[in-house]
């Protein structure tokens, strides 16, 4: 029988009221990840992308070097990107699928600068936005989910 070899992952999610209190930075919680033994790290895009929600033109190069430089300092891997999908971004309109379909491929294309092959995706997002990502998954070699609660 072969035996399986699980790997620790971490979601930076779990340091989320330290990070936001100030207490820790992104390296920090890097960091108390890889203390516990932990290899893969898992970020949100929310809580620790620089320019959330706007990403477009906000994830600059410097960001993703030092992404990477963080990631060989702690023997750390990167996993997968949370992304969100702000349906509700607006007062007086709901968001159209081409909209959110545009925000998320930007965030495929975040996961795949920042080495990540996996997206977890939120659970309220329409299943036409989630189907009309499929090809951008595809094109970019990654693996998405939805995240269910």
């Amino acid at each position: 029988m072969v035996q399986a070899q699980f790997k620790r992952s971490v979601s930076i999610y779990s340091y989320q009221e330290k990070y936001y209190t100030g207490a820790m930075s992104l390296e920090d919680c890097v960091a108390a990840a890889a203390a516990t033994g932990a290899r893969g790290i898992e970020l949100v895009a929310e809580q620790m992308l620089p320019g959330y929600p706007s990403i477009r033109y906000n994830l600059q190069p410097q960001f993703v070097e030092q992404w990477h430089a963080m990631m060989a300092r702690h023997g750390t891997v990167p996993v997968a990107l949370d992304a969100y999908g702000e349906t509700k971004l607006y007062r007086h309109r709901p968001r159209s699928d081409a909209e959110l379909v545009a925000e998320l491929v930007d965030y495929f294309k975040a996961a795949k600068a920042l080495g990540m092959g996996i997206v977890r995706l939120s659970f309220h997002l329409p299943q036409s936005v989630i189907e009309a990502l499929i090809p951008h998954a595809e094109d970019l070699d990654l693996k998405f989910g939805v995240e269910v609660h």
